[in-house]
């Protein structure tokens, strides 16, 4: 009778550890879910957790956001459909199933970023002279989108080809460099656009008519003419020095021993 009753005792207990061992893997496991990620404003973003039923009872989600949860959010994917600086936070997800002890997920980071912001940026509109030199130039922050890359457009969206850099440089400029420019900076989130500038060349006069060397009595006239096209102002100068002169024409009606010396035409 003794020996019965201990058999019965071990045979119940033997029961029991398996039915815990058991319960135990019955509980959701997660095997994955989206990184954390920095996501551009305005764009669509989906949270999404993988799991799997061990004893194949269905899985329930519950997403959170800063440990709150979120309402209706209660499938293996959430998605916000237009990302704003108010979603940036932290979020979770807990999934159960018959175990009755949901799994909590680990914690996603969601940061906002945004399209460039262009802070500093060339003075329109520039009037440089044909064969100089003129460097246009941009400053931007990335708005936490990545790194930013350019490009320099001429009028029309026209690509001015191998300019990708905050800096467009402009060496012994010519006529046909004129025109309106503008820069696309770029970063993960996509262009920004710049003002225009607008860019004029001054094209170099050219001497028509050059002074001609006399000599002149003492007494007479002198009157010494040049000519150019493509000025917008002109002056005299003798031997370096101006003589407030600052037409085509220089005229001096009586001439002195002191009016002898070297006269240049200046045009520019």
């Amino acid at each position: 009778m003794k020996l019965m009753i201990h058999l019965r005792f071990a045979f119940t207990a033997s029961i029991l550890l398996v039915s815990n061992l058991l319960t135990a893997q019955t509980c959701p496991v997660i095997s994955s879910i989206t990184s954390s990620s920095a996501v551009c404003v305005g764009r669509s973003f989906t949270l999404e957790v993988i799991a799997t039923s061990p004893d194949a009872s269905p899985l329930t989600y519950s997403w959170f956001k800063n440990g709150v949860a979120i309402t209706s959010a209660t499938a293996n994917q959430y998605i916000i459909s237009s990302f704003s600086a108010a979603d940036a936070d932290t979020y979770t997800v807990k999934v159960g199933n018959a175990c009755g002890t949901p799994t909590s997920s680990s914690a996603v980071q969601l940061t906002a970023s945004s399209v460039p912001t262009i802070t500093s940026a060339f003075v329109s509109p520039q009037l440089i002279c044909e064969g100089d030199s003129y460097t246009a130039k941009v400053v931007a922050s990335s708005n936490a989108g990545g790194s930013l890359s350019y490009q320099w457009k001429r009028a029309g969206g026209v690509p001015v080809p191998g300019a990708t850099n905050a800096v467009l440089n402009f060496t012994g400029l010519k006529t046909t460099d004129a025109g309106l420019y503008t820069v696309d900076v770029i970063n993960s989130c996509g262009p920004t656009p710049s003002s225009t500038l607008q860019l004029d060349v001054l094209q170099k006069p050219i001497i028509t008519l050059n002074p001609v060397g006399t000599t002149i009595c003492v007494g007479a006239s002198i009157n010494i003419s040049a000519d150019v096209t493509g000025a917008t102002a002109y002056k005299w100068q003798k031997d370096g020095i101006d003589i407030g002169n600052s037409t085509k024409t220089f005229t001096v009606s009586t001439a002195i021993a002191a009016n002898a010396g070297v006269y240049t035409f200046l045009a520019w």
